[in-house]
């Protein structure tokens, strides 16, 4: 890159930011631009560029100034791709550790007893009462508040998933279940009654566990429960998880007859030796199936999920996976990182760590994977 006065903005290790994101360093006279992992970045790339001071450790943005060069398309001396300096491998291995899920808002480490039932309620009763002020009635209520987004929890499985991270519970008793569904009806029911009018359904998902592990029957009782007190708003977005493994047309149709119109199916890998070590051994011609009767029942969007770091992956396997999901071009797609944390989620100690991907490996396979999705 091309200054007037490199050496006057700092210690190596500049971050420049932006459009792209790299970071810059000066090695002697060279200028060096090293590309964080699955940016693309090549030599002339226009740049919006900033830069913060001490952030070789990737510290929390300081002191942020913006600074624009003379020379409006930078050019660097060399370009260093991941995993060609040890400076990449040092990332990869400081930040390869188990942390909370974001797929839930808060995270697990921010839920406590604190936060009481009285709270709850109080919660219920303040949206009850934003819904009561608006004289315009619910349309004008769902412009300024979006509405409700509800999400339902079915835990029961057939089979024990060795990755899994999620509450679920396995069990073959359909007493079981018809118990928890009866508690779940009940919770609707009282739910309902401190919403009042304030009821509009934007979203609803039901996620597990394994909805689909009910039968087509017990799908269209828990809807019928569910819309006999909310109300679904034009274009809502009604969406279940599915294991393709004894899923059914008649799962199917009925789902779509409850009102259901996104289906998110749990792909995860398609190697058979990556399947074997998970205990989730399900054919690609088998997802094909699903995804052809969903589409014909008139499902509106399909989504697959997949995991990357799962044992006995590599970058080509994996490929293969990702090219095979192409081709059957779901309308969205979900790509994970294996949480290996068997200290809390016994189930897992079913994966040798041997069989894991070493932290350099488990991101060329991410890296891949972004890059044949996005070409």
């Amino acid at each position: 890159m091309i200054f007037e006065k490199p050496g006057s903005f700092g210690p190596p290790g500049f971050s420049f930011f932006g459009a792209r994101r790299a970071l810059f360093s000066v090695q002697g006279e060279a200028h060096v631009l090293r590309v964080l992992p699955g940016i693309p970045l090549h030599d002339g790339d226009p740049l919006d560029l900033h830069y913060r001071a001490g952030i070789a450790d990737l510290s929390p943005v300081r002191n942020v100034i913006p600074w624009i060069p003379q020379d409006p398309t930078p050019r660097f001396d060399h370009i260093v791709m991941p995993f060609q300096d040890e400076y990449f491998t040092d990332l990869v291995h400081r930040y390869s550790v188990a942390g909370p899920r974001y797929t839930s808002y808060p995270p697990a480490p921010h839920f406590s007893s604190d936060f009481t039932a009285e709270d709850y309620l109080s919660k219920l009763a303040r949206m009850r009462m934003r819904r009561t002020n608006v004289e315009e009635g619910p349309a004008e209520y769902l412009h300024g508040h979006n509405g409700l987004s509800v999400y339902v929890h079915l835990p029961f499985c057939r089979s024990m998933c060795h990755y899994c991270g999620c509450h679920m519970l396995v069990t073959n008793g359909r007493t079981r279940i018809e118990r928890y569904l009866h508690y779940l009806r009940k919770e609707i029911d009282l739910t309902a009654s401190h919403v009042g009018d304030a009821n509009q359904v934007v979203q609803l998902h039901w996620g597990g566990g394994t909805p689909t592990y009910l039968t087509p029957v017990e799908i269209n009782q828990l809807m019928t429960a569910i819309a006999g007190h909310f109300q679904f708003t034009p274009g809502a977005e009604i969406s279940l998880e599915a294991d393709p493994r004894g899923l059914t047309a008649a799962h199917l149709q009925a789902a779509r007859e409850a009102g259901f119109n996104r289906l998110s199916i749990g792909v995860q890998d398609l190697d058979p030796l990556v399947q074997e070590a998970i205990h989730r051994v399900q054919p690609a011609e088998l997802v094909q199936d699903v995804t052809e009767t969903a589409r014909r029942l008139g499902f509106q969007s399909i989504s697959y999920d997949l995991i990357y770091g799962l044992p006995h992956q590599t970058p080509d396997g994996f490929l293969n996976t990702v090219s095979q999901v192409i081709a059957m071009a779901p309308d969205r797609l979900s790509l994970f990182g294996y949480a290996h944390v068997p200290r809390t989620k016994k189930r897992q100690r079913l994966i040798r760590d041997s069989w894991l991907p070493s932290p350099e490996m488990r991101m060329r396979i991410f890296i891949a994977a972004v890059k044949m999705l996005t070409d």
